[in-house]
């Protein structure tokens, strides 16, 4: 039992404050030190994320350009091989023709054959009201807006043979539209194609072109979720080139629940431990030295030993020896003298 005496000014009182602002600040320092680790982490995820992501894309976009430009020079070198283009009476019904049996609108969706003078003698898959009377056949690739279906191409400009007429070209366009888009975005992806500041395909479709983009990397909350956005040159870094722009989803590690639930559970069991460990132990010495003073009380008091005050004196006392055994046997020799 503890003496009766608890005024405000005891040890113990002092000691419990003390105690008790040493475990609060405790908590609270590790609380937020373990809520900046999560948070470390979040960060830490997202932007190897959309690294990783922007990586990915840039090395496909290559090997797409790669795959796109391999094809071109294959129907190039099939429309030679059977000299369909070499004579005039009969080259565009069978061109016609190799175009639909072919099937080649599953990579180009629009054809064009220009002659020396880059004037075009033959088109396919533009309304015909829209097709140009001439079309440079340099650069090699490059990048065309068509305004009628405001849908930018990807050109492929190869040199043909056209019989009599001499070399011409031969120029195919892939389309850059919302189906490419969505076709290449993995989930948690949307990607959208940005022409001179203007949304002109998106892998979620005409909405995608509603949608608020940053100018330059960074981060976007949109409905409730953090959104990490990146960028690249399709094609290379060209005055023309389009910019790629990638949105990536950050998904949290942890709930919200699930982080106040832990960290409530962590500062719970540090508060156990800390208790277990210090506040056990402060309340017990707090005890010793409370019985020790009411027994000098007494002695003061009475002026002679007595059964109660050996009782005060042994409470205050443990077997291991320490200052309070020895403040206590000194008292106890004191009084018995």
């Amino acid at each position: 039992m503890w003496p009766r005496r608890r005024a405000p000014d005891t040890l113990l009182h002092q000691a419990s404050i003390r105690l008790l602002r040493a475990l609060v600040v405790a908590i609270l320092a590790i609380g937020l030190l373990m809520g900046w680790v999560v948070h470390l982490s979040q960060e830490k995820m997202a932007k190897l994320e959309i690294q990783d992501t922007t990586a990915y894309f840039s090395e496909g976009v290559k090997d797409m350009e790669q795959r796109w430009e391999e094809a071109a020079i294959r129907h190039k070198s099939r429309l030679e091989f059977v000299r369909i283009l070499e004579n005039p009476a009969s080259r565009w019904a069978s061109f016609n023709s190799y175009l639909t049996t072919q099937n080649t609108g599953e990579t180009f969706s629009a054809w064009l054959v220009t002659d020396s003078r880059d004037r075009v003698l033959f088109s396919f898959g533009f309304d015909e009201e829209a097709v140009p009377s001439a079309f440079p056949g340099s650069p090699d690739i490059g990048w065309h807006y068509h305004e009628r279906d405001a849908t930018l191409y990807r050109y492929y400009a190869q040199h043909v043979w056209l019989g009599a007429e001499g070399m011409g070209h031969l120029i195919l366009f892939r389309p850059m539209n919302h189906g490419l888009l969505h076709q290449l975005a993995p989930p948690n992806t949307h990607l959208f194609l940005r022409w001179h500041g203007q949304v002109l395909a998106s892998s979620l479709g005409e909405h995608g072109k509603t949608l608020h983009l940053l100018h330059r990397a960074g981060t976007i909350e949109r409905d409730g979720m953090r959104v990490e956005q990146d960028s690249i040159q399709w094609g290379g870094a060209g005055p023309d080139s389009p910019e790629l722009i990638i949105h990536r989803q950050i998904e949290s590690l942890f709930d919200a629940w699930e982080v106040i639930l832990g960290l409530l559970a962590g500062l719970a069991g540090l508060f156990a431990a800390l208790w277990a460990s210090i506040g056990v132990w402060v309340y017990r010495t707090t005890g010793r030295i409370a019985w020790v003073g009411l027994a000098s009380r007494q002695f003061i008091r009475e002026g002679h030993a007595s059964p109660d005050l050996k009782r005060l004196l042994e409470k205050a006392c443990r077997p291991r020896a320490d200052e309070i055994n020895e403040v206590a046997r000194s008292l106890g020799s004191l009084a018995d003298t």
